[in-house]
């Protein structure tokens, strides 16, 4: 069997949770008997370069002057286009949701996340995933990436439960515990967030919880792990609490993460939704404590390995904090359930999965 991916979410994204998904299937899913087709030369995606499936000086030809950009993302829309009429394969796998035209031939999308629609007060420009809607719709098979998505999808969009399969995503445990031995740019002891902050990520209750726990505890600081520099009022919560120079931002390469979740006191995801939420898996690989929102996915995905805490509460967030920092028995006994939780989650499993449900089709 031959599967056409596009390259929508490579032009999109340089690095990412959604663009590592689609490089591992391509990396894995030759084992399962697919053949993955994927047509993007030159283009910055790191995990896509980092995989040797785009040219490794990609980002210095893209750097050369600004149109290249553009031109490389018309150039790859149109190949997209060109192979999906023409290419000689059996199903197309669409990697986003842009406008879409039919396919003559079976299509399948991959919905990461339904945030949009179950909480559009924090969209007020509108869903920013385009096309969602009518890809579904479209779409012979319908890919999500947790039973919590797939029941969304199936609320909000009326799906028939046939047409939507849940494949979990996964982490290469041993690979990605042993990437580095470093320390990274944070001094020990800290408190980990990693990701973008935007509103439904919840970082806003969170700061506040923190600054009544770094009040509590002199020696500790907040690391924060990408999502650029903080803005004008996240520094001035931590600044009017006097707590400035505990608190780091620091963007890294993927390699660095490892050492970062290891050497941390334990990772918070404070997030009111998510679709999966592999930093969990990254946490549970580096044998790291996690407190997490008892809502979504965080339950399916972290079962008893997740020290739970309602989102919307400020005390309740911190209080969590405080029985992970404040017992290190129930810190370990977190590091050990989420050791044994991540082998329940790996490419492999991911790809299989995905190779089941294209063949469904035939």
């Amino acid at each position: 069997m031959r599967v056409l991916f596009d390259s929508q979410i490579f032009s999109r994204q340089k690095i990412g949770g959604i663009s590592r998904y689609f490089v591992e299937l391509v990396r894995h899913l030759p084992a399962y008997g697919v053949t993955p087709l994927l047509h993007i030369p030159i283009c910055d995606n790191e995990h896509a370069m980092s995989a040797g499936l785009s040219w490794r000086f990609s980002p210095r030809l893209m750097s050369l002057h600004r149109s290249v950009r553009p031109l490389m993302e018309l150039a790859l829309k149109y190949s997209d286009r060109l192979l999906a009429a023409l290419g000689n394969y059996d199903i197309l796998h669409r990697t986003y949701y842009h406008p879409a035209r039919p396919s003559w031939r079976r299509s399948v999308c991959t919905v990461v996340d339904m945030t949009p629609e179950r909480m559009p007060e924090y969209f007020p420009w509108g869903n920013p995933h385009l096309a969602k809607k009518e890809v579904v719709q479209m779409s012979d098979l319908v890919l999500s990436i947790s039973e919590c998505t797939r029941r969304d999808v199936l609320d909000l969009y009326g799906c028939s439960p046939a047409k939507v399969v849940t494949t979990h995503l996964g982490i290469d445990l041993e690979g990605f515990a042993h990437l580095t031995d470093g320390k990274g740019p944070f001094a020990p002891p800290y408190v980990l967030f990693v990701g973008n902050r935007e509103a439904y990520k919840n970082f806003r209750r969170f700061a506040q919880a923190m600054v009544a726990v770094l009040s509590l505890h002199r020696d500790l600081s907040l690391a924060i792990v990408g999502g650029g520099m903080l803005n004008e009022e996240e520094r001035a919560l931590f600044s009017r609490a006097g707590l400035s120079s505990r608190v780091r931002q620091a963007d890294v390469a993927d390699v660095d993460l490892p050492a970062i979740y290891r050497h941390a006191e334990l990772f918070v995801f404070p997030s009111e939704y998510e679709g999966f939420g592999l930093p969990l898996l990254e946490a549970f690989a580096s044998r790291c404590p996690v407190a997490a929102s008892k809502t979504s996915c965080f339950p399916e995905i972290g079962g008893a390995a997740i020290e739970y805490f309602d989102p919307k509460s400020e005390d309740d967030i911190a209080q969590a904090i405080e029985r992970i920092l404040g017992s290190s028995t129930r810190a370990e006994e977190l590091r050990s359930l989420g050791w044994q939780r991540a082998k329940s989650f790996s490419w492999e499993r991911t790809a299989e999965a995905t190779a089941a449900a294209y063949l469904s089709l035939r």
